[in-house]
């Protein structure tokens, strides 16, 4: 059929999208960083990181120091809809 043109790219609006993340605070972002696991304490989430984001004004850091501050050796976070549904 062809390549869709820019155009119509374009007209897609917000209300098309499903966004995880759209920019700190936009109220059509759908998940949150909330099912920490293992190490939970070696991660760190900075979810408006400014610095030279791909798209809108802010993205999310997520950083891992490895220090083993549970002790469990490993780290993980769930992103969940709304926060806190691990195991739900």
């Amino acid at each position: 059929m062809g390549s869709v043109r820019a155009k119509d790219k374009e007209a897609v609006s917000a209300k098309s999208n499903f966004y995880v993340y759209a920019d700190k605070g936009a109220r059509v972002n759908h998940f949150a960083p909330s099912g920490w696991m293992g190490d939970y304490g070696d991660i760190k989430i900075d979810d408006g990181f400014a610095e030279n984001p791909a798209d809108g004004r802010t993205c999310i850091k997520v950083s891992y120091s490895a220090k083993g501050t549970q002790g469990a050796n490993w780290a993980g976070v769930y992103w969940q809809a709304p926060g806190e549904q691990l195991g739900r």
